[in-house]
């Protein structure tokens, strides 16, 4: 059965939409990654405001925030800050055993309108996604205009106490139209309380027959759960999971003055891949750490083990600031990167100084390696 239901539309349209922007963009040189941001660009970081809700909509919004579990999915939903949408939460979707490569993402909303309240749904343009795991680092979520969201349906809500509810229900009032699957309408409903979320959508063919639900069989509850990811976040702001441990007990660990081979894939908060060592035509990454790269890569990387793959959550005071690069890159932007480690190498002992006097010295040169692994780079669109 396809799950391209409501919650996971996203999911399906997302195969060939990369990413927020409507075309993916080419792999392009970043500006010099040796150079430090600037103090002042944590200050210069879009700060998220909170939000004056009803207190109806506030008791709602926070009772269906939470992370919820079920046997074959996990829904994380987050408050995040999207200008003209108040009290926005964020919901990411994954799979069992794929927890790291989302399966949808999707915005909910509870508003007001004509004396009821509805649980509003969006999807992003063309059922695009943002970087993966934003929903466990959201204040690592893009800048974005609730004006560009697809909107999907509103769902009447009920609850069991307008001002205090301990739980609600939200469904549709008569089936709405889809075309998924074989089906031309669908009906959805969700039940909240404190233990769980209990959701199920139903797909009927032209005669009302059913082709198909979610989930398959009998309504699921995904439990609540309270405990946080496992995720580490260091005083300079840096958000580090290291979600693929390596599988050697012996595997050396990588420390500083290694030399560090390995593949990575980088996103902007937006979902954009801005550059990855897996494009056709170009090998893995040699870089001594520290070195020439940005604050997060010389944090990040020290301490991973060969064969482990972490994710780095780099906020912007230790990428590019609020300089950006290569026209790609935004001011203020954080940076989202998987990094696997491959090997690692012990310093070798350096070679002999260049004289002073000597024209041809590079004595003083900031390291570039974006530079240097441009020389053999295809410059084709990333994966």
């Amino acid at each position: 059965m396809n799950t391209a239901h409501l919650l996971a539309v996203c999911a399906a349209a997302g195969v060939a939409a990369a990413s927020l922007s409507p075309v993916a963009l080419a792999q392009t040189k970043p500006a010099d990654p040796a150079k430090p941001a600037a103090k002042d660009d944590a200050a210069a970081a879009p700060q998220a405001a909170a939000s004056s809700l009803d207190p109806e909509i506030k008791a709602l919004h926070d009772l269906l925030a939470g992370r919820y579990v079920a046997a074959e999915r996990t829904f994380t939903i987050v408050p995040v800050t999207i200008p003209d949408t108040p009290g926005a939460l964020f919901c990411e979707i994954t799979r069992a055993g794929r927890e790291n490569d989302p399966e949808a993402h999707v915005i909910f909303q509870f508003i007001k309108r004509r004396g009821s309240t509805f649980l509003r749904m969006y999807r992003f343009p063309g059922g695009g996604t943002v970087a993966p795991g934003i929903a466990n680092v959201p204040q690592a979520f893009p800048e974005f205009e609730g004006a560009r969201l697809d909107l999907l349906t509103d769902l009447p809500v009920e609850s069991d106490n307008p001002l205090t509810p301990t739980t609600f229900i939200a469904k549709t009032k008569d089936p709405i139209p889809t075309n998924t699957s074989g089906a031309v309408d669908m009906t959805s409903q969700f039940k909240v309380d404190k233990d769980g979320l209990m959701v199920y959508e139903v797909g009927y063919n032209a005669e009302g027959k059913d082709v198909w639900a979610f989930p398959i069989g009998d309504r699921v509850v995904f439990k609540r759960d309270k405990t946080p990811p496992s995720l580490e976040t260091r005083p300079s702001g840096l958000v580090i999971d290291d979600y693929k441990p390596a599988t050697d007990p012996n595997a050396r660990e990588g420390k500083p003055g290694d030399s560090y081979t390995v593949h990575y894939r980088g996103w902007l908060p937006s979902g954009v891949v801005f550059d990855t060592s897996r494009q056709e035509g170009r090998q893995p990454f040699d870089i001594t750490i520290p070195g020439g790269v940005i604050a997060g890569w010389n944090e990040g990387l020290i301490g991973m083990k060969v064969g482990a793959s972490r994710r780095l959550y780099i906020p912007p005071v230790l990428g590019y600031g609020a300089r950006g690069a290569g026209g790609v890159i935004p001011a203020n932007s954080w940076l989202v990167f998987d990094i696997e480690l491959l090997d690692l190498k012990k310093p070798e002992a350096p070679p002999p100084s260049t004289p002073k006097n000597d024209p041809g010295s590079n004595a003083g040169r900031p390291v570039d390696p974006v530079k240097d692994a441009d020389k053999a780079v295809d410059k084709k669109k990333p994966e």
